[in-house]
């Protein structure tokens, strides 16, 4: 395996592949939830955090045109950062101007997504 986990701590191995997925246990249908991640370290700067699909496809990665409406997440990688739904930008300065940039990740830091299910 290419990734490490240590109780709610993921972590990737050096030696691992491009990318690699790591997926919670937790599933949510309906209701409002809070999930945080923390950013501990990074040796590249690349760093996607959020939520997906169960149904989504893993060997590849959610940065993808097919994954619209599948994955959610925080894309940073210095160059570009954005909130992003599968391929596109939801939020960015590519899309929104300066006023819309998103800061690059760095250890230390902290995301807090907001799920609401019953919206869709």
């Amino acid at each position: 395996s290419c990734l490490t986990v240590k109780g709610p701590a993921i972590s990737k191995k050096v030696e691992g592949p491009d990318f690699s997925v790591g997926l919670g246990s937790q599933e949510y249908s309906s209701g409002q939830h809070e999930i945080d991640f923390a950013i501990s370290r990074h040796s590249d700067g690349v760093v996607y955090v959020g939520v997906a699909s169960p149904a989504i496809s893993v060997d590849k990665t959610f940065c993808r045109r097919d994954a619209a409406d599948q994955a959610y997440y925080y894309f940073g990688t210095g160059f570009t950062n954005a909130l992003r739904n599968g391929w596109l930008d939801v939020v960015s300065k590519e899309i929104g101007g300066p006023e819309m940039k998103v800061p690059k990740l760095f250890p230390g830091d902290k995301v807090r997504i907001n799920l609401n299910m019953d919206t869709g």
